[in-house]
């Protein structure tokens, strides 16, 4: 009867052992899945800074070819390329020097260069996107950009630190026109 009885009680502490280690078990993954979950969420809600991915997208664009540009980008020409994004210029608004599509953070953009007051401006048409978080104005020292947040687009322009951007700018949002 003795054994019998401690065979029992090795029994039931052996059962209850390993329902407590399957707990433990249970909460360690448990807590694992939370934390994997809150890093993939934290990971897809790092916003990208438009003005610092602007600068950036200039100064290693190869050997700076679109500021090195000298060509004369007709105002058809650029609508042209422009009904692809659901935008156009209403009116010539000065001297483009290069105007293509590009790559902006994995996003299909549009890049020109234009004549400035003082030198060329970098303009970048930008769709909207949740993922984007727009500064008004930026500057790394060397360069300085205004973001104009229109509709359907982010209008981003970067010029020579120093340089006035505003009546490009007012050019700009008064001519381009977004459809619906």
């Amino acid at each position: 009867l003795a054994r019998n009885l401690i065979l029992l009680q090795s029994i039931q502490r052996h059962a209850k052992q390993k329902q407590r280690t399957r707990m433990h078990l249970a909460l360690a993954a448990s807590v694992a899945f939370v934390f994997g979950i809150a890093f993939t969420l934290w990971q897809q809600q790092t916003l990208v800074n438009l003005g610092e991915h602007a600068l950036a997208h200039i100064y290693h664009e190869g050997d700076g070819f679109a500021l090195k540009a000298a060509g004369e980008v007709s105002l058809g020409e650029l609508n042209a390329k422009l009904v692809s994004l659901g935008a156009e210029l209403t009116e010539d608004v000065g001297r483009i020097y290069f105007a293509n599509f590009c790559n902006f953070d994995s996003i299909r953009s549009f890049h020109m260069v234009m004549q400035g007051e003082q030198g060329k401006v970098t303009v970048f048409i930008v769709p909207k996107n949740e993922a984007y978080r727009a500064v008004d104005q930026f500057s790394d020292g060397r360069m300085r950009g205004e973001t104009i947040k229109l509709n359907n687009a982010h209008l981003i322009l970067v010029g020579e630190e120093g340089a006035p951007l505003d009546s490009l700018r007012n050019k700009l949002q008064k001519n381009m026109r977004f459809s619906a």
